[in-house]
């Protein structure tokens, strides 16, 4: 990937953080589930397993831009020990 792809990535994540966070927020303000209705738990429900797959997603991503954070390092090093041995 190159630095604008990875950069670009970086900024999907970002975004989809702040998402989560408004998700997260609207699952804060539905604590007391015991107090809810039926139907308004089920939102609640819902709005969590968003979360949780968000969350996955996003840590598949970073995991993903690491990676290749990396392998580029690795081709840099590579390219500067070719170097030195010319």
């Amino acid at each position: 990937m190159e630095k604008k792809e990875l950069a670009q990535e970086l900024e999907k994540i970002k975004q989809e953080l702040e998402e989560l966070k408004k998700k997260m927020t609207v699952a804060e303000e539905e604590r007391s589930i015991k107090d809810l209705p039926a139907e308004a738990f089920q939102k609640v429900m819902e709005v969590s397993k968003d979360i949780v797959k968000s969350t996955t997603e996003i840590a598949e991503k970073a995991l993903k831009l690491i990676k290749y954070s990396a392998e580029g390092a690795k081709r840099a090093l590579k390219s500067e020990e070719e170097k030195k041995e010319e």
